[in-house]
C-alpha cells in the first residue's frame, strides 16, 4: 500500500511517499510516476561493492555558508575513520574560503552548478567537464544535499556513492540512507547517521571549525581604523563591561526575515542598557537595505552598520569576539554554534529543531 502525503509550508511544496520520498513537485501523479520509475530503474541498476582500500573520498558540498558549517563534524569524524585517506571536498566559490577553518579536508574543488545557484552559476557545460576529467577518480563519494542532479556527479566520478535517496535516482546510489520523514532530527543528526550506517564510530558530534588569530588581530585592527574604537574587545580578557552584541536581520531567504519594526524595537531595548555596543551585520550588498531602515538609529557610536566591512572570514572570527547574537536563521546560527556563543534566532520558515542551534545554547 502507498502513503502519499502532500508537504508545503513557506519555501518548500511537493509530496512525500510512505516516509521515505519527497518530489518537489506540484502535480500528485508526476509525484507517483517520479516514484515508480525510480523503483523501476533501481531494480535494473546493478549496485557496486564497497571498495576494498579507500584512498580518495570526495563530498559534495554545492549548498551555501550555513550547510559547510553543519557538516563540520561529518568531516572531523570521517577523517577520523580514514586518516589515511584523502579527503576532498567539491564546493561552491562562495563557501571555498571557509576550509581554512576546516582542517580535516586535504582538498577543495569548486564548481559554481546551475542548481543551487545564487547567480554565480558556470553552466552545464563546466559540470560536464569535470565529470569527464575525474571519471571513476574516487572510492567512495558523499552527497550530503540528496539532490539528483548531485548524484549524477557522484555516480560518474566515484567508485561508490553514498546518500540519501529521498528526492529521486535512487538508482545511482550504491549505499541508501534512510530518511524517515516521520521522525524530527537535526539535520546534523542525520549526516553523522550516514557515517552509522557504514558502521563507523562517532566519537564527538559538536560543529567545530578553527580560528586564527592573525584575522582575530586583523579585525581588531579594522574595528580600531574605521570606528575609532579604542578598547579591547576581547570578550575573553575584558577591561571595561562594555557589551557587544552582533545583529544579523537578513536572511538569503525573504521568507525568513522579521520585520524591520521589529529590529528597531530590539535595537531601542539594547540602547536602553548602559555600555551596550551594537554591530549590524550582512553582506556588502545588504549595507543600504540596513541603512535604509535602521540608519536613524545607527550613529558610529554605539551603533555601528557593519555589513560588507569584513570578508566571511573575518566575520566568522568577529562573531568569536562578541557577547550575544540577534539573528534570523542563517549561516550565523551555525558559526554561533561552532564558536558555542550565545544567540537568539527567529525562527519564521524552518523548524528550529531540524535547522536551528546545534548544541547547548
Amino acid at each position: 500500500m502507498i502513503k502519499i502525503e502532500k508537504i508545503r509550508h513557506r519555501y518548500i511544496a511537493g509530496w512525500i511517499i510512505n516516509n521515505k520520498y519527497y518530489y518537489r513537485v506540484v502535480n500528485k501523479n508526476l509525484a507517483l510516476l517520479f516514484y515508480f520509475l525510480d523503483i523501476f530503474l533501481n531494480s535494473i541498476f546493478k549496485k557496486r561493492i564497497f571498495p576494498k582500500e579507500v584512498r580518495n573520498i570526495l563530498i559534495i558540498r554545492l549548498e551555501h555558508i550555513g550547510d559547510v558549517i553543519l557538516t563540520t563534524s561529518f568531516f572531523r569524524e570521517l577523517k577520523r575513520n580514514y586518516p589515511n585517506a584523502k579527503i576532498t571536498v567539491l564546493c561552491r566559490e562562495l563557501t571555498k574560503n571557509l576550509f581554512k577553518m576546516i582542517p580535516w579536508i586535504d582538498e577543495v574543488l569548486v564548481l559554481n552548478t546551475p542548481w543551487l545557484s545564487r547567480n554565480d552559476s558556470k553552466g552545464y557545460f563546466n559540470v560536464l567537464k569535470f565529470i569527464i576529467n575525474n571519471y571513476k577518480k574516487y572510492d567512495l563519494v558523499f552527497d550530503l544535499h540528496p539532490d539528483p542532479r548531485n548524484l549524477v556527479i557522484a555516480r560518474f566520478v566515484g567508485k561508490y556513492t553514498i546518500a540519501y535517496g529521498i528526492k529521486g535516482f535512487r538508482f545511482l546510489i550504491d549505499k541508501e540512507i534512510f530518511w524517515d520523514f516521520g521522525k524530527v532530527e537535526h539535520i546534523v543528526d542525520r549526516y553523522l547517521n550516514i557515517l552509522e550506517e557504514l558502521g563507523l564510530n562517532i566519537e564527538k558530534k559538536e560543529l567545530e571549525i578553527k580560528l586564527d588569530e592573525r584575522i582575530i588581530s586583523n579585525v581588531k585592527r579594522k574595528l580600531k581604523e574605521e570606528f575609532n574604537l579604542d578598547f579591547n574587545i576581547d570578550t575573553s580578557d575584558k577591561r571595561d563591561n562594555t557589551k557587544i552584541v552582533l545583529i544579523h536581520p537578513i536572511s538569503g531567504r525573504e521568507e525568513k526575515n522579521i520585520s524591520w519594526e521589529e529590529w528597531e524595537t530590539i535595537i531601542k531595548n539594547l540602547l536602553a542598557e548602559k555600555d551596550t555596543l551594537i554591530f549590524i551585520g550582512g553582506a556588502k550588498n545588504e549595507k543600504p537595505i540596513i541603512d535604509k531602515n535602521l540608519g536613524h538609529l545607527i550613529d558610529n557610536k554605539r551603533v555601528f552598520n557593519i555589513a560588507g566591512f569584513f570578508n566571511l572570514l573575518e566575520y566568522i572570527h568577529f562573531i568569536n569576539l562578541v557577547d550575544f547574537i540577534y539573528s534570523v536563521d542563517t549561516f550565523v546560527v551555525h558559526v554561533a554554534s561552532a564558536l558555542k556563543k550565545k544567540i537568539k534566532t527567529f525562527y519564521i520558515a524552518t523548524n528550529e529543531n531540524e535547522w536551528g542551534y546545534y548544541g547547548k545554547n
